[in-house]
């Protein structure tokens, strides 16, 4: 399969790296007037000499691409897509859509849906990662197929993934489930306390990954068995549940148990429609991870055949297919062991699950907040070692101020400074989590999720259009679906349920909602528009930052462009290394601002030297 011309800076020459060499030469369109651009197989970003002499500035940083005997393989990348999907939704879900459809039978039905969305989810996303099997993702993808205004969603996908795409969430949950296992049966934690361990945690994580991914991919697949172990675990003992099997003793819950709690499941239903559209969006939450592969798609490992995309769709589907199956089965359990009633008034599901199974004690309580405590984990580490991948990527294109100290990798051979920019936002997010309102957590762990629904459904637009637009054609003829031997038969009415289920998502949030229903409580909560505002909110940045950057400064006589060049073989990292140069350039105003404040800064310099001394 041959590579598309097209393909720009932000991941080819990385690709390179373990490609092929391409020896054809053409011409693309320059860049907002500002570039011109030729290809021998990459991409070289020239200026265009505008005739005015003025200020030039060169900064280097050196990418290391990962070792081919640390590629990730099948089980690894299946790891990563696990570990992502298997966070706290499949046990906070459950009972929120049993909540809304105020149905066992109904809520079931709600899961298989979910199950459907998320196998759309999983072609929509395999059909562009083996059309571009490289580092980046989504950015790669919006980056490639916005051509007009050139790169302004690239600046909102920038905008929204730097700023709020962290591990707040499964942070802050790591730190209530770790209180909770400490504390005693129902009692009440420290608020400051749980935003501390999920600040600990998320530094934690960084700093491992920052110091060996060996490790940090041993440690994911790890928990990725472990909470695998733990449905599993779960799964089993619903089926032991049905047939009537239950551990007896003074502290037994007297209530119904195994076919009882299912024998009217749909006895009782919601009549709010709008329920049940809560309900299903908070199942399609519980599924989102599938595309978490897609970011680091030049670490996965060749197939055996020599396709570079075997392992990544085998990892893919056998991932996605594992957790539906799971989810059903564990609601299953739920659901056959534990009363509506149990369900709903119970603070964590898994807790009097195990209770009703095993008897009250401490140790169902203790177990309940570890079991969860690991699944957050997991999902800190999955999110991490993928969203630092891309925060680099989004460096290395220029679209971050000091793109140099970003993209470039450490001494260890890891993106140490793209994990500084994660670890800071990621701890903003949890420090400005409103934890005292109900719906303040709900708000922050969802505001992604609402403005990636954007990128979502443009790219299943888009994916619909393919065979009509320049970017999916391939260097030998045109393009194809890739994802399924059934090509369009598949792909097509997949491609639909997912740019519905999103939209359906963004029509949703704009409903006003009780959430003090939703959320089961008497307290006051924040406007059910919140969420909404803030996201359109960080796409006006994003816009703003696109402004800022192509036009304003331009305007001001600040050039800026990026160089890659030929990857050449480092004695030092014993590999081939990847350099690319940022160049900036000061004409006109900006120049004559630098001329005017450098006096002061040497005065300050010089002064400081002086006190120091």
């Amino acid at each position: 399969m041959a590579d598309s011309p097209r393909e720009p800076i932000v991941a080819h020459s990385r690709r390179r790296l373990r490609g092929p060499e391409f020896s054809e030469t053409f011409e693309l369109p320059s860049l907002e007037g500002e570039t011109t651009r030729e290809s021998n197989g990459r991409e070289n970003l020239v200026p265009v000499d505008s005739g005015s002499s003025g200020e030039s500035h060169t900064a280097e940083a050196e990418l290391v691409p990962v070792h081919q005997k640390e590629y990730l393989g099948l089980f690894s990348t299946s790891a990563l897509i696990l570990n992502k999907i298997i966070g706290t939704g499949i046990y906070e879900s459950p009972k929120i859509v049993l909540s809304a459809t105020g149905s066992k039978g109904i809520s079931l039905i709600i899961w298989i849906i979910g199950c459907i969305m998320a196998w759309a989810g999983l072609y929509v996303y395999l059909e562009y990662g083996m059309r571009w099997p490289v580092m980046g993702g989504e950015l790669y993808y919006v980056d490639n197929l916005s051509k007009k205004p050139r790169r302004l969603l690239t600046y909102i996908f920038a905008s929204m993934f730097v700023l709020v795409n962290g591990v707040q969430a499964n942070s802050l949950q790591f730190g209530s489930d770790v209180i909770m296992a400490g504390s005693s049966y129902n009692g009440q934690y420290n608020q400051n306390l749980q935003k501390f361990f999920a600040i600990m945690i998320t530094t934690f994580v960084c700093q491992l990954l920052a110091y060996s991914r060996f490790i940090y991919v041993r440690i994911c697949n790890t928990l990725a068995v472990l909470k695998v172990i733990a449905l599993v675990f779960i799964t089993v003992c619903g089926l032991v549940a049905l047939t009537g099997a239950r551990r007896h003793g003074g502290d037994e819950i007297q209530t119904s148990y195994g076919k009882a709690d299912l024998a009217n499941a749909f006895a009782t239903r919601s009549n709010d429609p709008y329920q049940y559209a809560l309900a299903l969006l908070s199942v399609m939450r519980a599924f989102l991870g599938y595309e978490n592969a897609n970011f680091v798609l030049t670490e996965v490992r060749v197939g055996p055949d020599g396709d570079e995309r075997q392992v990544f769709r085998r990892a893919v589907k056998t991932s996605v297919f594992t957790c539906c199956f799971l989810y059903i089965m564990v609601n299953v359990a739920f659901f056959a062991v534990c009363t509506t009633e149990e369900i709903l008034n119970s603070p964590q599901i898994l807790e009097i699950f195990l209770q009703k199974i095993f008897n009250v004690s401490q140790s169902a309580h203790v177990a309940s907040g570890i079991t969860i405590a690991f699944s957050s984990v997991g999902a800190i580490i999955a999110s991490t070692f993928s969203n630092v991948r891309v925060k680099q990527e989004i460096g290395r294109i220029g679209v971050l101020p000091f793109p140099e100290y970003w993209s470039k990798t450490s001494h260890r051979r890891t993106p140490a400074h793209a994990l500084f920019l994660h670890w800071i936002f990621s701890v903003l997010c949890i420090l400005i989590t409103p934890l005292d309102n109900p719906a303040g957590f709900l708000i922050i762990s969802t505001l992604y999720s609402y403005v990636h629904t954007w990128i979502s459904i443009l790219l299943g637009v888009c994916l619909l259009a393919a065979p009509w637009i320049s970017a999916f054609r391939f260097e030998d003829g045109p393009w194809k679906p890739q994802s399924s031997s059934w090509e369009w038969w598949l792909l097509a009415p997949l491609t639909v349920i997912y740019v519905a289920s999103n939209a359906f998502v963004l029509i949703l949030s704009w409903f006003p909602a009780n959430l003090q229903t939703t959320l089961n409580t008497t307290a006051e909560t924040l406007p059910y528009y919140t969420g909404p505002v803030t996201g359109l909110a960080l796409i006006g940045f994003g816009i703003i930052w696109w402004t800022w950057d192509v036009y304003i400064l331009r305007w001001f006589g600040y050039e800026f462009w990026a160089e890659e060049d030929d990857p050449e073989y480092s004695h030092k990292w014993k590999v081939d290394v990847l350099r690319v140069n940022f160049h900036r350039k000061l004409t006109g105003p900006a120049k004559k601002m630098k001329d005017a404040c450098t006096p002061a800064f040497m005065w300050l310099r010089n002064f400081m030297s002086r006190d120091s001394n």
